[in-house]
């Protein structure tokens, strides 16, 4: 029985295409430039940036913010969104993120409230950079608690709490519906939901 190429369409295709790479990779090398490699890092660039594209712009909002994680600068080096180094910080940003998410309107509002009642934002910011520097003002602005905060911080970021608990001279925790903040040493050393 014969077979002719006409009976395998596929072999064409194959054969035309290790041609094309073969040649390809030829030229590259004689002129000395690498094109198969920058292609290959393009594609390798496109695999890091969509891994950026699948993290909501809120994270990536906070990975800068909170840890000087710029995800732009990361994807210019090649640091894909899963890579073991910042999936760390990643998932402790979603968690921010959904804890203010699911703030109470009155928290929420509690934030953008300047002490005396007015709500200018850019006048409580430049009033809560300097009291408290340009990372906590940044929580308070958003109606976010960080570690190591100060009672008068989160009580600017989330408003008076609807109770006070002193377990010992050192530990504190305030109530805010179910949320609790604690307090070791008058710093907040957690919040549970």
């Amino acid at each position: 029985m014969e077979t002719s190429r006409a009976h395998r369409p596929w072999l064409g295709r194959v054969l035309l295409g290790g041609c094309f790479a073969i040649s390809f990779a030829t030229a590259a090398q004689a002129d000395g430039s690498n094109i198969l490699g920058a292609f290959l890092n393009a594609m390798g660039n496109a695999v890091v940036l969509s891994s950026w594209q699948k993290v909501d712009p809120q994270t990536q909002d906070c990975l800068a913010s909170q840890f000087n994680m710029n995800p732009s600068d990361l994807a210019q080096q090649g640091v894909l969104a899963t890579d073991p180094r910042v999936t760390p910080y990643i998932a402790q940003c979603q968690q921010m993120v959904q804890q203010a998410q699911s703030q109470p309107p009155e928290q929420q509002q509690a934030a953008l409230q300047q002490p005396d009642g007015s709500g200018d934002p850019a006048e409580r910011r430049a009033y809560l950079a300097g009291r408290f520097g340009k990372h906590d003002t940044d929580l308070i602005m958003q109606g976010q608690i960080g570690i190591g905060m100060r009672p008068e911080e989160v009580e600017l970021a989330w408003g008076d709490p609807g109770g006070k608990r002193a377990q010992s001279k050192a530990r504190e925790t305030w109530s805010y519906g179910t949320d609790n903040v604690v307090f070791v040493h008058g710093k907040v050393s957690a919040v549970t939901h």
